[in-house]
């Protein structure tokens, strides 16, 4: 009986070791969805920032490029949506399915600085912080994760990844407002 009731509780710690890793499989795949979606943010950004800084009369091509690189970030999203949605966050700690949660809040404040846009009622500056802030906060979402991970080595990959992300953010941003004031 002993036997029996040992061999019940290792399997159902096999079980849940199954589940937890394919949790964290599902996680890392949302993972790559939000890189993804931070490099089509900082295009949108580069593209929206040319568009704004442009005159009138080379702001009308330009516009498509912006409405080209939103389908490209409409894209991504509906992407890493669908990887967000596979996740089974029961299983993992309470702070990943808040920074789920703050993902989808920044996506909401990116239709609103969107619409800003289209209005024409947004400065170069107002565009640009927008914009950053929303691929921040989209890149520093795997770190957000990964800090709640049981696992630390994986944690500490991850962690070295977005790092790196963020180092490129930093460049970029630099980059595309040294753009809009030069020209």
């Amino acid at each position: 009986l002993v036997l029996f009731a040992l061999a019940g509780t290792i399997s159902m710690q096999s079980i849940e070791d199954v589940r937890v890793a394919r949790t964290v499989n599902e996680l890392l795949g949302s993972l790559r969805e939000a890189r993804e979606l931070s490099s089509a943010l900082q295009a949108e950004r580069d593209a929206t920032l040319a568009y704004v800084v442009a005159d009138a009369a080379t702001a009308e091509p330009l516009r498509g490029e912006v409405d080209g690189t939103r389908r490209t970030v409409d894209a991504a999203i509906r992407d890493a949506q669908v990887a967000a949605t596979s996740i089974d966050l029961d299983s993992l700690d309470p702070v990943v399915e808040r920074a789920v949660t703050g993902l989808e809040d920044q996506l909401g404040a990116l239709q609103n600085l969107r619409a800003t846009v289209d209005a024409g009622g947004v400065t170069m500056r107002g565009v640009f912080n927008g914009y950053s802030t929303v691929v921040e906060r989209v890149t520093a979402f795997p770190s957000v994760v990964a800090n709640a991970l049981d696992d630390r080595r994986l944690a500490s990959i991850v962690n070295a990844q977005t790092q790196t992300m963020q180092l490129v953010e930093d460049y970029r941003q630099e980059q595309v407002l040294g753009r809009a004031v030069l020209d």
